[in-house]
């Protein structure tokens, strides 16, 4: 199973720490921007892919944007 964690990063920064410690303890496979490694193509797309990829998506919302 696929979880795509998804949210703006610099004000949210301390929530995706706790959301990913408490995803890893499911031993399942994690997608966040914390373990992309460089690929190619724009960012956007490559998010956009891995998230439809994804069995789950998580959005953790804030008020940066």
């Amino acid at each position: 199973m696929n979880i795509f964690l998804s949210s703006s990063y610099k004000d949210l920064k301390a929530h995706r720490e706790k959301v990913l410690f408490l995803l890893s303890t499911l031993k399942q496979h994690i997608e966040a921007m914390e373990y992309f490694d460089a690929q190619p193509g724009i960012p956007k797309n490559v998010c956009i892919q891995k998230a439809k990829d994804s069995d789950i998506y998580i959005g953790i919302v804030g008020w940066r944007y």
